[in-house]
């Protein structure tokens, strides 16, 4: 899973971020949803697309609430987390989002999908210049094909490899058991040995080939910073 400037509650503290807060909040801004059935975020200059009117109740209940609760059924996603943990996942903060996904937030947001394989990337400048990645420009900004997704592909590389190595280990025991099967099945179990140990080469060729070792420091930090030309900062 790949999250972008993700975050369920928003608590940071910086003057931009409270005066979104209250521009949302706003009663004046609900009576405006509810009378045009949208959230016009275009108008208001809080996002680049409109949003229908179930959304901002929605997202208005969970930015505000300690609680993580459906709106409709009552479904509890904390709750329902504990016993259902998420994927290793890849969490993309960026450096100038003060507003709708603080670094903070994105932290927290971690936290709250329970315990998983998780992995932060916090994007600073833009591909050399001196403006700096914020929500929006993460994703559609020219320079971002080259310092973020890249990054994913590479993340996703390293998820696949590791999923071929799992599946070898998983299935070591039937391999060594196959002695004992009929011959039609003792030549089944053995094309699909090879096609995973094949699967498995290729996957750690592409590994070697991109150069997945990465070049940042290790830190004591827990999340990783990531200009444009090096990545200065990780954690495993």
């Amino acid at each position: 899973m790949i999250f972008f400037g993700a975050r369920r509650q928003l608590q940071a503290k910086h003057r931009l971020a409270n005066a979104f807060v209250k521009t949302f909040c706003h009663p004046l801004t609900a009576k405006l949803v509810n009378w045009r059935n949208v959230f016009p975020a275009t108008r208001m200059r809080l996002g680049s697309a409109d949003e229908n009117a179930q959304w901002f109740r929605v997202y208005s209940q969970w930015m505000n609430s300690s609680e993580w609760l459906d709106s409709e059924d009552g479904f509890d996603y904390r709750a329902a987390l504990q016993n259902n943990p998420i994927p290793a996942a890849l969490h993309f903060a960026a450096a100038a989002d003060t507003v709708f996904a603080e670094t903070g937030d994105v932290r927290n947001f971690i936290e709250e999908l329970g315990a998983h394989d998780a992995r932060m990337i916090v994007l600073d400048t833009i591909n050399g210049s001196k403006r700096k990645y914020d929500h929006l420009s993460m994703l559609m900004d020219s320079a971002a094909i080259d310092d973020v997704f890249a990054e994913a592909i590479d993340w996703l590389a390293i998820q696949d490899y590791q999923q071929q190595i799992d599946m070898l280990a998983n299935n070591a025991p039937l391999y060594r058991g196959a002695d004992s099967l009929p011959s039609n099945s003792q030549q089944v179990h053995s094309n699909t040995a090879i096609e995973c140990h094949s699967s498995s080469v290729s996957a750690y060729a592409a590994v070697e080939e991109t150069n997945l070792e990465f070049s940042f420091k290790e830190s004591d930090s827990d999340d990783v910073h990531a200009p444009s030309s090096d990545l200065t900062e990780a954690v495993a």
